[in-house]
């Protein structure tokens, strides 16, 4: 039986960046090149209890206006769902948001009548199927939580994947509601929820192809750097200090290897090449490696902030190198970086909890997220 009222709106609790990660080999390219690739452009929604307030099938909408948008006093603008460029860096265009680009919707209404204080609008919903939060209550029990506070906690949550095309970093606001497909006419959706700024992380490619030094290259949507800082991009060896137990704690930067990678078409291309060879230092016989990719938007930030220290890490990655690599200078004695060197930060340890830069597959909707790691995001699917 169709739904006769329109549902409750959403009980928004915040949005969140997310990502996911393919490790994989590169079948067309140089013997052993290693291949990861990060798809940005997701944000996770997170709602609190309760859900299906208008029975089953009850979705998470997105509103969407009609093309061009962007206008400040347009007043349609105010309930629909919203896309900026970052006004910082120069990067592709953006349009305003489609169904079309919210590739993993399950559903979209036709035209809606959405009420409003200045008058009803036509808009477009897509849908989402939200997914409760089961994470989360285990968290709660670990810590000792009773009875009463697990009825209370909970959470639901959806992930959305926007096809923000070759715009790097844009700014995307949520108009969210509640969508009931299986409604009469005029009660499908609910009042809109206003969601804060959500600024989508790029994609990102990391090719490293193993020899006598690394070649390392990245590419992906990045900005035009004339008039604007550009993106620093390094690339660092690090080894296992076998002394530290911790899987991330446990290594430690080479600090001689640092390598800036470089690009020659960061002007006139969308998706710049950034390229350049680590050098592979002599250590001992079978000891493992890494290599660290950390990318920074090279702003600098206000105040008494050291000069020396980063801008907002953009991506983050690390690549395992096999112990034994054809390295005709390793020998068995020490390298001669104690464990002082250990790199604090960004250790390729990861969001388990959607995000992160750890290996193997694609791991998705894995979501314990840690600042910092491939660009402050949470791992999604």
């Amino acid at each position: 039986m169709p739904s006769s009222a329109p549902p409750t709106a959403p009980r928004l609790l915040y949005c969140v960046p997310t990502l996911a990660l393919e490790h994989l080999k590169q079948a067309d390219g140089p013997p052993g090149a290693i291949v990861h690739r990060r798809r940005g452009g997701g944000v996770r929604v997170f709602l609190d209890r309760p859900w299906f307030s208008s029975g089953d099938g009850e979705l998470l909408g997105v509103v969407l206006g009609e093309s061009p948008g962007g206008d400040p006093a347009s007043v349609r603008d105010a309930w629909v769902t919203l896309m900026g460029r970052d006004p910082i860096h120069r990067s592709a265009p953006v349009v305003a948001p489609t169904a079309d680009m919210f590739t993993n919707a399950v559903r979209q209404s036709g035209k809606l009548s959405l009420h409003t204080p200045s008058g009803s609008l036509d808009v477009t919903v897509v849908g989402f199927a939200p997914q409760f939060d089961t994470e989360e209550m285990e968290e709660r029990r670990e810590m000792g939580g009773t009875d009463e506070t697990e009825k209370r906690g909970g959470r639901w949550f959806c992930d959305l994947d926007i096809d923000t095309g070759d715009a790097c970093l844009p700014f995307v606001r949520l108009a969210l509601v509640r969508y009931q497909p299986d409604s009469i006419p005029g009660a499908e959706i609910s009042q809109v929820v206003l969601a804060d700024l959500v600024r989508t992380l790029p994609d990102r490619e990391l090719i490293v192809t193993p020899g006598e030094s690394l070649s390392v290259s990245v590419t992906g949507p990045s900005w035009d750097p004339t008039g604007s800082p550009a993106p620093q991009i390094t690339a660092t060896l690090q080894r296992r200090n076998s002394v530290v137990a911790d899987e991330d704690l446990g290594w430690v930067t080479l600090e001689d290897t640092a390598t800036v990678l470089t690009s020659i078409d960061a002007e006139s291309s969308r998706t710049p090449f950034y390229t350049g060879q680590v050098p592979i230092p002599p250590v001992r016989h079978g000891e493992p490696l890494r290599l660290m990719v950390i990318e920074t938007e090279g702003v600098r930030a206000n105040g008494l902030t050291s000069p020396t220290i980063p801008g907002p890490v953009v991506y983050c990655d690390t690549v395992n190198l096999s112990p034994e690599r054809d390295n005709p200078d390793r020998h068995d004695g020490d390298d001669g970086h104690g464990g002082d060197d250990r790199h604090d930060g960004h250790d390729g340890g990861g969001h388990d909890r959607h995000g992160g830069h750890d290996g193997g597959g694609q791991d998705r909707h894995d979501r314990h997220g840690r600042t910092g790691d491939h660009g402050s995001g949470f791992r999604r699917g």
